[in-house]
């Protein structure tokens, strides 16, 4: 912040942008709680200051009060000036652990309309070739509204372990999804919506799998109906995070082929807390859904979701308690951006399909991984980290693997 000084009582008479080329500057005015016409207070320029830092389409935010010299009363008026980060950008990712490589290309622009809308296109290849497109406009205009729309075809290689036996399914899931939203506050976010989902899983091995009760071949249609609540309270700082973010997800899935309904419970809660150059991040994900049994429960622990290190979902549950720790020191820093060192430490443990929670505290389903990285921060583009992490078992050291990819971890 810049500027004159500030004299009490001062009325606003003009909230003004420069720098602003894409974004639509209704869509901010919007949001501003310093408007024309209310008194000057500076708390409530500073929790301007910080909406404007967290929206992440710009690159750096600063304002100034000047005094308006053609009013009697000398007013004040507020200038923001705003410096856009590059918003379209490249998606590249690529992890490898125990010979199983996940590759991950496409394209993204983080401020369609103007007003923070996210597209994107990806190519995933993972064991089998996918493809996802979906649009987020998070703010329809100035209304309170948003809405999120995706199609998607997710094709893997699902393991599957009954007991001591163990095969491979061909999976394919294609899933058509609309998601209304709306803003109670600058804070909060709920979306609630629904989507067509069609799945298909053969044999992958030529075994016989009907003796232990596995089918050959499943393929059924799905209908999902949820609910998806956001409460954000982050504040960015360049590289660095502090604050936290909760997010509450609850869905049903109904089929006319299944007459036992399927529920979905899942919270993740991230927080942050920066000191100096150092930042401590922490991400609890707690998750429960029903518990009959099949070959692909809903949760699964994999490098790439959710444990670093661990491997090619190597496990699937109907409950999950995943715990990752990360510090993330700055080595070195300028007007480009930076470069950060990383420590971390992935925990987890999922319930069996058909199996209690009391399972949950087995150590044959209890995931460790500990491990280092690397973060290449560049400001001038959006929130953009290059990221390197490699992860290993401290009980049994030949357990590791590496995931590459772009922005953080959590």
């Amino acid at each position: 912040m810049s500027g004159t000084f500030m004299v009490a009582g001062q009325t606003i008479s003009a909230v003004e942008f420069t720098g602003t080329k894409r974004t639509k500057e209704d869509f901010l005015y919007r949001w501003l709680t310093s408007k024309q016409g209310d008194s000057l207070h500076h708390p409530s320029l500073e929790e301007d200051l910080k909406f404007l830092q967290n929206l992440s389409i710009f690159s750096s935010v600063a304002y100034t009060i000047e005094t308006d010299t053609g009013s009697i009363n000398q007013n004040a008026v507020i200038t923001f000036t705003v410096e856009e980060s590059l918003a379209l950008l490249p998606i590249i990712g690529i992890g490898g652990i125990q010979e199983n490589v996940n590759i991950q290309i496409g394209l993204a622009d983080y401020n369609v309309g103007g007003r923070t809308g996210q597209a994107a296109f990806i190519y995933n290849y993972y064991d089998r070739h996918s493809f996802q497109a979906y649009l987020h406009q998070r703010y329809i205009r100035t209304t309170p509204f948003g809405i999120a729309a995706n199609i998607e075809r997710r094709a893997t290689l699902e393991p599957v372990y009954v007991d001591t036996f163990s095969t491979t399914y061909l999976a394919t899931r294609w899933v058509v999804e609309m998601m209304p939203g709306i803003h109670i506050n600058r804070f909060i976010y709920v979306q609630g919506g629904g989507a067509w989902l069609k799945e298909t899983y053969t044999n992958n091995n030529d075994i016989a799998i009907f003796d232990i009760g596995l089918p050959e071949v499943v393929d059924t249609e799905k209908w999902l109906f949820k609910i998806l609540i956001t409460a954000d309270r982050r504040q960015y700082d360049r590289q660095h995070v502090g604050g936290w973010v909760s997010q509450l997800h609850a869905e049903h899935i109904n089929s006319p082929f299944d007459p036992v309904p399927f529920f979905k419970v899942f919270n993740e809660n991230k927080w942050y807390v920066r000191g100096g150059d150092g930042n401590y991040a922490g991400r609890l994900r707690l998750g429960v859904a029903t518990n009959t049994f099949s070959p692909f429960p809903p949760f699964v622990l994999d490098s790439y979701v959710n444990i670093r290190g661990a491997g090619n979902r190597i496990a699937r549950g109907t409950a999950e308690v995943v715990l990752n720790q990360e510090y993330r020191y700055t080595l070195y820093e300028n007007n480009w951006g930076a470069f950060q060192l990383v420590g971390f430490s992935d925990l987890g443990t999922l319930r069996p399909a058909g199996g209690t929670f009391k399972d949950m505290l087995d150590e044959n389903n209890v995931v460790w991984r500990t491990g280092a990285g690397g973060r290449i921060y560049m400001s001038r583009f959006y929130h953009l980290f290059l990221r390197a992490d490699f992860g290993f078992n401290p009980l049994k050291g030949k357990e590791n693997g590496f995931v590459l990819g772009l922005g953080q971890y959590f």
